[in-house]
């Protein structure tokens, strides 16, 4: 550990901002490098936020589940991180568990679902994790999704449900797990270009009545 964190491990007084910057810099850095130690050090004696988030807007989970690595992701759960945190639209807007579907890495994906993850978040292209299980062909996913109640009539940016993809890319296991939609032009229009409100109707004055 550098000697100025350890030294301020003990201070009564506020850590600086530029200090507190630093230890999270390195919490980041731990889940990369899956050293559990330094990250349980870090957030046990420096006071490291857990939830701070890095380059993209990714968080520790991010990397954890980018690595694959069980035992860090179960340590940050269990200290509360926020397991829905989404990156900037600008690097793909993903969840960690879009993070663990586009990787592949099924036994990450099914502990973040065991663990009440949100299912239905969507990444800057619109595609829920459903979608993202579906061109993925991962199967177990997919009925793992919806037992866990995936919206199964989400568009992506392109106006395309989970069905569609399935049936489009041939996946015809998949195809019968979901309920049939076809593509719909109008709803589509509907969702890239919401109707435009009414005007509101200003109230009718009422007529003076002349003296008598």
């Amino acid at each position: 550990m550098e000697p100025v964190l350890s030294s301020l491990a003990t201070c009564e007084r506020p850590i600086p901002r530029e200090i507190k910057y630093m230890q999270n810099t390195l919490l980041i850095r731990a889940a990369m490098e899956q050293d559990l130690v330094e990250a349980e050090n870090l957030l046990t004696n420096f006071g490291a936020d857990i939830n701070e988030r890095g380059t993209n807007n990714m968080n520790c989970l991010h990397v954890a589940c980018e690595k694959g690595d069980l035992k860090m992701i179960r340590f940050f759960l269990e200290r509360g991180i926020d397991m829905n945190a989404q990156e900037i639209q600008e690097a793909g807007g993903n969840t960690p568990l879009l993070v663990a579907l586009k990787l592949g890495l099924d036994e990450v994906v099914i502990f973040l679902l065991n663990n009440n993850v949100d299912v239905d978040i969507a990444d800057a292209n619109g595609a829920t994790p459903l979608h993202i299980a579906v061109m993925k062909n991962n199967k177990e996913a997919v009925e793992a999704l919806l037992f866990r109640g995936a919206n199964v009539e989400r568009l992506d940016n392109g106006g395309k449900t989970a069905w569609y993809w399935a049936n489009a890319l041939h996946f015809d296991d998949i195809k019968a797990l979901l309920p049939e939609q076809k593509f719909n032009w109008l709803k589509y229009q509907e969702t890239i270009m919401p109707p435009k409100p009414k005007p509101k109707e200003e109230p009718k004055k009422k007529k003076k009545t002349a003296k008598k």
